[in-house]
């Protein structure tokens, strides 16, 4: 936000910025859910369709700033993709059910990639 510095705030893990925008504050074009819908996810960046997928943020952190964050913190998807339920908890902000969430989503990719990409089965509309 201008005008506003950022601080940070020293957590177990790596520093996490608390000067952050929420969702709600951004605009309609710029949130992640509503960007999937416009774009499609494969124009998307990982750390938008991670927030997706994390759902909310913390008080401190919005979903999206959490995702930079566990992607940051795991080294990118290759990283995240090795992660246990309990390494993702460990980090600020990822509770039990964002951990599965995430954990879950990515095994059905990997199922999905080693399967190979076939038509989908569903009506597109």
């Amino acid at each position: 936000m201008p005008g506003r510095t950022p601080e940070t705030t020293e957590t177990a893990g790596p520093q996490v910025d608390t000067a952050h925008t929420a969702i709600a504050d951004m605009e309609p074009s710029d949130r992640p859910r509503e960007r999937l819908v416009a774009l499609g996810a494969e124009r998307m960046r990982d750390a938008e369709l991670l927030a997706v997928v994390i759902g909310s943020g913390t008080p401190a952190l919005s979903s999206v700033e959490l995702a930079r964050l566990v992607l940051k913190t795991t080294g990118g998807l290759p990283g995240l993709a090795r992660c246990t339920p309990a390494q993702l908890q460990a980090l600020p902000g990822v509770g039990q059910a964002v951990a599965l969430r995430i954990v879950a989503s990515l095994a059905l990719g990997s199922r999905a990639a080693a399967r190979g990409r076939a038509a989908p089965k569903v009506p597109e509309g």
